[in-house]
C-alpha cells in the first residue's frame, strides 16, 4: 500500500516538473525573441543613398502572400510536446534504474 502510493505521489511530481520544465523552454523561446530584436536594433545602420532602387522596385511590383508567424496554437502545442517528451524521458530514466537495481 504504501509502495503503491509513494509511486503515485512520484508521478505527480514528474508531471509538476514536466510543466515546469515546459513554462522553461517556452520562457526561453520568448527571451531568445526579445534579445534577438534588441541585438539586431542595435546594430542595424540605414544606408539611405544605397536604397534608392530598392524604392524603385517595390513601387513597381507587387507580391501577394502570407507571411506565417506561429500562433498561440502552435505554441500551445509545442509547450505540450515539451512537457510530454520530459516526463517520458523521466519515467524511462526510472524504469531503467529499478531493473538495474
Amino acid at each position: 500500500m504504501e509502495r503503491e502510493r509513494s509511486v503515485r505521489l512520484f508521478h505527480k511530481r514528474w508531471l509538476v516538473e514536466s510543466i515546469i520544465f515546459g513554462v522553461v523552454v517556452y520562457l526561453i523561446y520568448c527571451a531568445w525573441g526579445i534579445v534577438s530584436g534588441i541585438i539586431l536594433t542595435q546594430y542595424y545602420v540605414p544606408d539611405i543613398v544605397n536604397q534608392y532602387p530598392s524604392v524603385e522596385y517595390l513601387e513597381e511590383t507587387t507580391t501577394f502572400g502570407a507571411v506565417y508567424e506561429p500562433g498561440l496554437i502552435v505554441t500551445a502545442f509545442g509547450f505540450i510536446v515539451a512537457c510530454g517528451s520530459y516526463y517520458l524521458v523521466r519515467m524511462g530514466i526510472s524504469r531503467f534504474r529499478r531493473r538495474q537495481g
